[in-house]
């Protein structure tokens, strides 16, 4: 079967004074990337079938926003306290416990761990110019698109195609 992986950053944060990391809101460029991925994602008929997300407020207003605006059911989405303050292999557990029969998952998450994750990841066989710029910049809100044959389980080093790199600007 083959599989798809949307790694994405959440949308840019605010920093108001005096509140938690894990409760910062999405400012409101954030909020307009947001809601572009979820615009991108509706206009190439794009659905994730699993949703796993941070529980930091700035990554599920992102996913509320791409939820919306990508017509995709916000029910989805499981909250696994081990995304926030993750490294890429903790996300990369995550990876493996996505059920057999989903095709296509999203994970909205934090860097450096979705970044780290996507060049792990990535393989000989990734589009370069997608390497490329997922080395050069990864910002808030950026997607990595990887895909693979392989089981689940058995996903790690190099063992997926970086077939795009979405980036809201």
């Amino acid at each position: 079967m083959f599989h798809e992986l949307i790694l994405l950053r959440h949308a840019k944060s605010a920093w108001p004074v005096g509140v938690r990391d894990s409760q910062r809101p999405l400012s409101a460029r954030g909020v307009r990337s947001a809601i572009r991925f979820g615009e991108a994602l509706a206009s190439r008929g794009t659905k994730p079938q699993t949703v796993v997300i941070s529980p930091a407020e700035r990554t599920r207003a992102t996913w509320e926003l791409v939820a919306e605006h990508g017509r995709i059911d916000p029910g989805l989405a499981v909250v696994d306290p081990g995304i926030y303050a993750a490294t890429w292999w903790d996300v990369l557990d995550v990876v493996r416990e996505l059920p057999s029969d989903c095709e296509r998952a999203l994970i909205v998450g934090h860097n450096p761990a979705m970044e780290d994750l996507a060049g792990q990841l990535a393989g000989p066989d990734s589009e370069k110019w997608a390497v490329k710029d997922l080395r050069t910049k990864f910002p808030t809100c950026a997607a990595a698109y990887l895909s693979s044959e392989r089981d689940w389980d058995r996903w790690g080093g190099q063992c997926a195609d970086l077939t795009q790199l979405w980036k809201p600007r």
